[in-house]
């Protein structure tokens, strides 16, 4: 199983606010609610009736992942 398939098993269709901290580096929930009140999140955040905080769609982020690791390039090797 590849972390992608990982991170959907564990997760579920949609990531919570701690999840989202860890995966995308957002020192405290605080500053990942900080963010969308700015409107600065790498992603639409997802509304859930009768739950406050900040959610995303776990293939959102599993796509902002995917971006960085193609940005980085090719593996160097360490010789």
């Amino acid at each position: 199983m590849d972390w992608r398939e990982s991170l959907r098993s564990e997760c579920g269709p949609v990531m919570g606010p701690k999840m989202i901290c860890k995966l995308l580096q957002y020192p405290s929930v605080g500053a990942l609610q900080a963010a969308k009140a700015k409107g600065k999140l790498p992603f639409r955040p997802v509304t859930l009736e009768g739950r406050r905080g900040v959610f995303a769609w776990t293939a959102d982020v599993i796509g902002i992942l995917e971006r960085a690791e193609q940005s980085r390039g090719p593996a160097r090797s360490q010789e």
